[in-house]
This record gives C-alpha cells, structure tokens and sequence, in this order.
C-alpha cells in the first residue's frame, strides 16, 4: 500500500501521469491520511482536460474551481453515476444506474462480486464527464478504509471539509453540496428497461414459471481480474472496445483493452471413456504373479503353502480371464500353445512385471489356466434390474460462431448455462408432441474446441443527431466446438429420426448447431448410459465436472488453482441476483425480471471409466435464493 507522501517524495520526470496513475480505477488506492491537502488539490485539478494540466499540485486553479458553482454542479452530477455494475458493458449505447451488492452468499466453490470488497466502484455514464467525476468518486484510503468523497463529504463536519475551506470552498458551497450528496441512495438500480440496449434472458424459477435476468459486470470483478492477470501472462487475453471513454473511467484507465481470463486444456488428445478397455495387469494381478514365482523359497507349512497357492492361482486366473477379452477375435481360435506365447509376449511389453516373462514355471501355469479358462462354461454377469433411467443420445453436435466469452473476466468453453439454454429448449420442444416429457439432468462431453478473436467492424451509421459517424467496435472471442450430450430423461415417447432432429434447437450461446449426416441415425434411441457413452462416434474428448473441492475468494484463487491441474477451466455455472425479482416494463415475455452478475466455477475434465459415478458428470439446474445455479447431482444437495 502507498501513501500519497511517497509518490510525492518520489524523484520522477513526470509527477503528473504519476498522480493520475495513483487515482484511477485499476490502481491500488493510496493513502492520503497524512497528506489531505495535497490530495483534495490534485483531485480538484484533475477534472481539467489532460492537456491542461500543466500542475497538478496549483493552489489557485484549485481555489478558482472550489468557488465556481458551475463547477460544483457537474461534479455533484457524477456521483450519481458511479456504479458497482457497469450496464455500458459490453454495449456503450446501455444506460442506467447499478449500485448493489449480490443477495446472500455462495458456497467456497464458487465466486462473485459478494466475496470481493465492496469498493473498486467507478464512473460510468457520459465520456464528457469523465475527468469531473474524478473528484467526488475516486478511490483513496482515510484512515485505514477505502472511501472516495462523494461518500465521506455527506458528513458536513467532516475534517475534510475543513481542508476544502481552506482550500477556497465557501460555507454555503459546502452546506448545500453537503445535503445534496446526503440524499444519493449509496445501493440503487434505477435502470429502464424500454429502449435500452440491455440482454435479457429467460429461465424457470420455482413457480413452475419463468424470470427475466439481464446479466451485468461487475466493476469489483473486473479490477481484481485485470491487477491478477498482470503478473499471469499465460493465463491472460486482451479484449479491446474501441471508445472507452464511453464506457467509463474503468474502461478509460487501461485504454478499452481489458484483461481476461483464458484457459483451454488440450482435451482432443485424449479419450474420453474407458468403458471398453479393461485393465488386466492391475497391482494385484502383478503381486499375484511376484508371489508365485517366489513361492518355491517360502518357509512354511505344505498346509499353508497349499492354500496360498490356491489364492494366487485363483487372482492369476482373474487376470487372464481379462487378458483373453482384450484378445482379438481371430486370435480367439488359436490354440493354448499360441495364446500362451501371445500372453508372455504383451507381459514382455509391460512396464512393471516385464521381468516374470517366459519365467518356465509361470509359463507352465499360464498354458494350464488358459486351457482351464477355454473348456470351462462360460459364464455371464447378471443384468442389473430395477434401473428405469433412460438416456438420449446427441452426438458430436457441431457448434459454429459460439459465443467463447462465458463470463465478463474469462474466455473458453461456451458457458454452462447456454448448454443448459439448448438442452431446455429440447424439452420444450418435445413437449409439444409429449406433455409429460421431462428432463432430469445432462452430461457434456467436449470434443475438440478452436477459439478465435473475431471482432467485426460495423458500417458506418447514422447517430442520434443523425450524422454518419463510425460505430464503435469491440473484440468478439468466438469458438467452433464439437460436442456430445447425454440426456437423462423420463416419460419419454420413441422418435423416428426425421421427427427428432426437427425438434433440435438451431443454437447454442449465439453458434449455429448442425448434425451430420452419418450421426443422424444415433438420434431419437433409447440407450442405457453405457451403450449411450459407447455410441459416440468421436473417442476424443473430455466430460464436464465441477470441482467442488476448491475454495474461491478471488481471482488469485482462480489462477492458483489453474495453475495446480492444468485440466481444469473455469466458466459460469449460474446468476447471482442483486435484486428480488419484480414486473418491470419492457421485461422479456412479461416475466418478473432482476439484474444478476455470473457465478464463476471451476470446471473439471474427466475420462469416464466403469468405476466414475455418473453424478459427478451429470448437470442439474436448480433455483435458490442465490439465483439460478447449475451443479453436478453428485453436489447439488448440499450446495443448492
């Protein structure tokens, strides 16, 4: 933490850019506790243009400025519009006031603007006000706590405004701004709905109807992530907006160039199951072996001795039992002789047990086990019953143009929630031929993902004044991604194919979804969810999970954890309301509407193997308190 008697002191070319540097929204506050009439002066002449300011530290511009009402008035209009959410992101045509703070708390695993301090509040409203509002809302620490002025000035006998008296600032300036700030509300929305360039979304809440929400960023979020990522290149991708100044000062700070966070595992380079490979030479299967061959050294009783053969050759026997499925069916007709030279051949090949190979008297038990294995019956594993869960399959599902920025401060994977968008929008459309039709929970496996910066460049449009002026651009992180889902549903009715794809929703977080020819047939069946996993066309990729496990109070935490388990990502897994719902005009369908911010979690990728419990993988949404959150079944009771 610095102190304003540090910057001062300090030996620089340039004082000024340093002291604009100390007070804008992405530096860290400095302490003026010791030096209030240095810092009052600098904050009073930084609301000149930058050219003209020649002298940061001039004692007569700023009494000339206390003393001009004028002055006062553009200032005092500032406060107004400092906003903890900013609505101008990331459309600068959005207008509105956000001052709130998000209802209730989250679990460790997840992360908002609720766990971060309440302060990195900024000006956001109208780019000629931009230097007047570096007055009354700048950021600075007064004994210990961040304030800005428009906070600590509501207090007519404050100390400091004993140093803007001595300043120049008039009694009567001072009584009446005084009163003025008193009555800002410091937590307000006050944001329209009806011809504002606001997004709204719609999703189910626990009256078997729907909510409005219209996601904003958090400006706390924002300069956490930015300071963060200054100091993790790798983990960090520029988003630029052109015309910061419109946006606000936290967008004029670093120039409309923001960072985000960007993190994407390499996930084509492995599988994405194992259910059909088994595992023969597992840990016990090799101490099986290490045992027999030393078995002829042992010193113990023929009784004893007798019996731990037996479980030996018993747990031997297992293992060939599960080398023989691995066998190719050709090789199936091959006689003892053969198969017992193949086996010593792949245990040659291993890496542990390599030295047991063409051992004479293990050799002589592996030719009589496979023969007992080959003559004996063969025996089947009971059906489990009682399971009446069905799964539809939707198979290497290509995603074109899909939106890659999931939350305001990262770039990856398409957002969780838009998954659950698509799959919802399945069930509704189903709906329409089956009532009852119902899904209960989803799986998501990620083939393969490209993601690309492909900002667009507008014509040229005519403004509110209606003169032709050059839009404004800004940078538009889009991704093609092929993916597979698993739906887990009940009451469901057979669908021919044709019927099946007419019911596929066109799009996923603003991509285009298509479905090749030859997958076409996998569509409309019913399959249990190994014959579903297995029927993927792709072997490549990996399942979405949620790590649960981790502990998240800020961005730092986010990279650390990234930085632990390079298969990991994080995304949005839900919307933190700042509001209660309520009917607003010009609200989506008419629905209750409220601002919310995204929930940031740690995303998993995971192999699915016969021991891997499907709740880990299988995604179920549900509405609290908090706002609509979407968890893996393996963790939604005891965090939703």
């Amino acid at each position: 933490m610095a102190t304003l008697a540090e910057i001062l002191d300090n030996k620089t070319d340039d004082l000024n850019k340093d002291l604009r540097r100390a007070f804008r929204p992405l530096s860290a506050p400095v302490d003026i506790s010791d030096t209030p009439i240095e810092a009052l002066t600098i904050l009073v002449n930084l609301t000149d243009r930058v050219i003209e300011q020649k002298n940061l530290l001039d004692r007569q511009k700023c009494k000339d400025k206390l003393r001009d009402e004028k002055w006062w008035a553009n200032c005092f209009r500032t406060v107004k519009y400092r906003q903890s959410h900013n609505p101008k992101f990331p459309d600068i045509r959005a207008n509105g006031v956000i001052r709130a703070a998000p209802v209730g708390h989250l679990p460790a695993c997840m992360l908002s603007s609720s766990k971060l301090p309440q302060n990195s509040w900024a000006y956001a409203n109208d780019s000629s006000q931009m230097n007047k509002s570096c007055f009354l809302t700048s950021e600075f620490i007064w004994n210990g706590d961040v304030h800005c002025l428009g906070q600590l000035l509501t207090e007519l006998e404050h100390p400091l405004w004993n140093v803007l008296r001595k300043l120049g600032c008039y009694v009567k300036t001072a009584k009446y701004i005084s009163k003025e700030l008193a009555l800002i509300p410091p937590l307000e929305i006050n944001t329209s709905l009806v011809r504002n360039y606001l997004a709204q979304i719609s999703l189910p809440n626990n009256e078997d109807s729907y909510i409005s929400l219209s996601p904003v960023v958090s400006q706390s979020m924002q300069e956490d992530c930015y300071q963060v990522l200054s100091e993790h290149y790798r983990f960090s991708a520029i988003t630029r907006f052109s015309r910061a100044t419109n946006m606000g000062t936290l967008a004029m700070s670093c120039g409309g160039k923001f960072k985000m966070i960007r993190s994407l595992p390499p996930i084509e380079k492995y599988q994405h199951h194992h259910l059909d490979s088994v595992n023969w030479l597992t840990k016990r299967s090799v101490r099986a072996i290490r045992d027999y061959t030393e078995s002829s050294v042992w010193v113990i009783s023929p009784n004893k001795l007798a019996l731990r053969k037996k479980s030996i050759i018993g747990d031997i026997k297992m293992m060939l039992s599960q080398w023989l499925r691995t066998t190719p069916t050709h090789e199936e007709k091959l006689d003892i002789r053969k198969l017992t030279e193949r086996f010593n051949v792949d245990l040659a090949k291993t890496k542990f047990a390599n030295r047991y190979a063409y051992d004479p008297l293990l050799t002589q038990l592996i030719y009589n086990c496979i023969g007992s294995i080959i003559h004996s019956p063969p025996q089947y594993a009971p059906k489990c019953e009682g399971n009446d869960d069905k799964y539809l399959l939707l198979p290497n599902l290509r995603i074109s143009g899909a939106s890659a920025m999931n939350t305001s401060v990262s770039i990856g994977i398409p957002s969780m929630m838009a998954f659950y968008g698509f799959v919802h929008a399945f069930q509704r459309n189903v709906q329409t031929a089956n009532p009852n039709f119902k899904i209960e929970s989803f799986a998501v496996c990620i083939h393969n993902i490209h993601v690309e910066n492909r900002g667009l460049t507008r014509e040229w449009v005519p403004n509110t004044k209606g003169q032709i002026t050059a839009p404004a651009t800004r940078d538009d992180w889009q991704c093609d991604v092929a993916v597979s889902l698993i739906l887990r549903c009940s009451h469901y009715s057979q669908l021919i194919p044709r019927d099946f794809i007419r019911l596929l929703p066109g799009r996923i977080a603003r991509g285009k979804v298509t479905v090749s020819i030859s997958d076409i047939k996998h569509l409309g069946r019913c399959l249990s969810l190994a014959d579903a996993i297995k029927a993927i066309p792709v072997e490549t990729g990996r399942w979405l999970s949620l790590n649960n496990e981790v502990t998240l109070n800020s961005i730092q935490d986010v990279i650390d954890e990234l930085k632990n388990n390079k298969l990991q990502t994080v995304n949005c897994i839900g919307y933190h309301r700042l509001e209660t719902p309520c009917e607003k005009r010009g609200s989506l369908h008419g629905y209750k509407h409220a601002f919310v911010e995204t929930i940031l979690g740690i995303i998993k990728f995971l192999t699915i193997s016969e021991n891997t419990n499907p709740s880990q993988y299988f995604w179920q949404y549900h509405y609290s308190k908090q706002g609509p959150i979407l968890l893996p079944r393996s963790v939604s009771d005891e965090t939703s």
